[in-house]
């Protein structure tokens, strides 16, 4: 097989076109369609190639596309041709290959080519396009930043959720979805969590599925919610959320772990000028004076502390420092913040505690 690709592709090399339509012509009766579709593979990608493939028998159309690749096909390459074909001859994960490859040249009359192929490739197999995570990334950033539907491109995120988790090449929908709608964070706690004060129900293998998703999206969403931006946060959208948010919460039964995602959602952001906690956060802390919300932005503020260099608990005490100096400055005016921010300068001065510890114990071994 390597030598009968090699004599090919120097054959058209060296003769071109001309000399494949002429062995094609001598031996398209005895070949088969694998053969057939071999012969042109070898040639370069391009619209006269294309032409020739598309007068051929059904079964060596669909051959060729069903190897074909989206390299080599230069930089200024007419995406829809082959990617309408490849679709054309079932081909949807060949075909969104193409299209991220080439996603930043796609003109904006090609994004429908781009939805049916996502569409059609996430019907087949979603785990398909792991393989090519790069390219889809590649073309979900493209869509969004046109006028897609944000509800085309959550449903596209949703189904691919183990894929786009943790890409940078652009903002998820989902996240921005989460920080205006308050009803999607309950739909997805409610998918997460089992009802307060209820057995755990035994669930199918999709049901846990979707649940391991929800989860996973709002363990990764960082807010804030109530607005698309943080440099946008401000008392009363985040209320508003909050608000809407826990009422859903009670209805469906998840009161207390809803309170306590909220804490983690809300307790993050600075404000303009860079102070931690925001002043919209201290503001509403102060009027839910709610245990469970303010035990989530605890919970938030010590996942987030990092890996940490060993210091001897010297980095440790200068943390609980900075939060000491901290809540001396929310006393007077968010005193339930002022005593959240002590407590963990409690637990940073107790990981520091341990850090000293464990470091005298090195030494003396």
């Amino acid at each position: 097989d390597l030598f009968v690709r090699g004599f090919i592709g120097g054959r058209l090399e060296s003769s071109g076109p001309a000399w494949r339509n002429a062995v094609l012509n001598r031996f398209r009766s005895t070949w088969t369609p694998d053969r057939i579709a071999l012969v042109y593979l070898m040639d370069a990608p391009g619209i006269e190639t294309w032409d020739r493939v598309n007068q051929e028998a059904a079964e060596v159309q669909r051959a060729y596309w069903s190897r074909f690749s989206p390299l080599g096909l230069g930089h200024h390459v007419e995406v829809a041709r082959p990617a309408e074909a490849l679709l054309r001859h079932d081909q949807p994960l060949r075909a969104v290959a193409l299209l991220g490859l080439y996603a930043n040249a796609m003109s904006d009359d090609d994004l429908q080519l781009a939805v049916t192929a996502l569409e059609r490739a996430i019907k087949a197999d979603p785990n398909g396009l792991l393989p090519i995570r790069h390219d889809v990334l590649h073309l979900l950033a493209r869509l969004a930043r046109t006028e897609t539907s944000r509800d085309q491109l959550v449903a596209f995120e949703w189904a691919l959720l183990p894929l786009v988790l943790e890409a940078h090449e652009y903002p998820l929908a989902l996240y921005e979805r989460l920080a205006i709608d308050s009803r999607f964070f309950v739909e997805l706690c409610g998918l997460a969590f089992r009802r307060e004060g209820e057995p755990a129900p035994s669930l199918s293998e999709d049901e846990r599925n979707r649940a391991m998703a929800a989860y996973r999206l709002l363990q990764s969403w960082y807010g804030p919610p109530g607005v698309k931006d943080t440099k946008d946060l401000a008392y009363e959208p985040l209320h508003a959320w909050v608000d809407a948010a826990r009422a859903g919460l009670q209805t469906n039964g998840r009161r207390v772990i809803g309170d306590l995602r909220i804490g983690e959602v809300v307790g993050l952001p600075s404000g303009l000028q860079g102070e931690w906690p925001h002043p919209a956060v201290s503001r509403l802390i102060e009027e839910l004076a709610n245990a469970d919300i303010e035990r989530g932005i605890e919970l938030r503020v010590i996942n987030s502390r990092g890996v940490y260099s060993p210091s001897a608990g010297r980095a440790e005490r200068e943390k609980a420092k900075e939060y000491r100096r901290q809540s001396e400055r929310l006393r007077s005016s968010w005193p339930r913040m002022a005593a959240l921010v002590d407590r963990l300068a409690a637990s940073y001065d107790a990981w520091a505690e341990r850090e000293e510890t464990e470091h005298i114990h090195t030494e003396d071994t």
